[in-house]
């Protein structure tokens, strides 16, 4: 389950403008590492969602690729293989060479 809840398509596509400006331009980056919770209240997440909880940022280089370990798991599915490939896609999903 989603730890941030609010999530709907048309959110996601702003989160992802967002991440899409981060990665070309760096004003834009800047701004989101200054506050990425102000980044996800303007995309559409209700700051009730984000109460209590803090966002962090992490920037992937050519040379550095960042894993996340999760907060939970569902411990009732910790040994089906189609829960465990989510898991592996989820950590590696933005570990990928630039296409060409």
């Amino acid at each position: 389950m989603a730890r941030i809840r609010g999530g709907t398509a048309s959110v996601l596509q702003n989160i992802g403008r967002v991440i899409a400006a981060a990665t070309t331009d760096p004003v834009a980056r800047k701004a989101l590492l200054n506050d990425p919770e102000g980044m996800l209240v303007r995309a559409g997440i209700d700051p009730v969602h984000l109460a209590a909880k803090r966002v962090v940022v992490h920037e992937d280089t050519a040379s550095t690729i960042h894993m996340v370990i999760p907060y939970e798991l569902d411990s009732n599915r910790i040994a089906d293989t189609d829960y465990l490939e989510d898991l592996g896609r989820a950590a590696l999903g933005q570990c990928k060479e630039p296409s060409s």
